[in-house]
């Protein structure tokens, strides 16, 4: 797989924002950009750089495509349904091959960081269920549509390294960056010359 860094600037915004704010290894929600649909995955960060990847499905915007949107999704739930496998159809869904490489997951989320919408949905399936096409808009001028897969509910529970690490892990790194942050603010503070006029 190529891989490279790339600089903070060379992407859209709505793309490099959703990018730029998710730890290594970590999925995005489904982000809109003026070339369809993505959903990210982060794989390194360094400075103003990433590397990442993406899956890109790319919806047109007349009726009749929204209508082939749809009908192609309820044909992947109905594949579903009947035993096929959701990652191997996520891939295969994706517009752009290269990048179809992992099938659809977004990873564990807690259901109360879904949007409204997709959280009403999510809940009221059951573990192994699909959901019919339902519209996904970031902005009122473009919509598609997505089904959603619910692999399980994982029940609240104490975490453990064993099963747990990759969370741990995020939310560890999330707080020591968050007390670096504020130390070299107070450092700034104590350091810098202010003048108030």
């Amino acid at each position: 797989m190529y891989k490279r860094q790339v600089e903070r600037g060379k992407f859209v915004p709505a793309f490099e924002n959703a990018a730029f704010a998710l730890q290594p290894d970590e999925i995005s929600q489904p982000v809109e950009t003026p070339f369809g649909y993505h959903i990210i995955q982060l794989i390194g960060k360094s400075g103003t750089s990433i590397t990442a990847r993406h899956i890109l499905i790319r919806v047109g915007q007349s009726d009749a495509d929204k209508e082939a949107a749809r009908a192609a999704l309820l044909d992947v739930k109905k594949q579903v349904e009947a035993g096929s496998s959701f990652i191997e159809l996520a891939k295969s869904a994706s517009d752009e091959r290269e990048t179809a490489g992992f099938g659809g997951a977004i990873g564990p989320i807690e259901p109360e960081k879904l949007p409204e919408d997709m959280r009403a949905i999510v809940v009221e399936l059951p573990n192994g269920g699909v959901s019919e096409p339902h519209p996904y808009t970031t902005d009122p001028t473009r919509q598609g549509y997505h089904i959603l897969y619910r692999k399980s509910i994982i029940p609240e529970h104490t975490a453990t390294l064993d099963g747990d690490y990759k969370a741990l892990e995020q939310m560890s790194t999330y707080e020591k960056r968050l007390r670096l942050e504020q130390e070299w603010v107070a450092e700034l503070r104590r350091s810098l010359y202010w003048e108030k006029r």
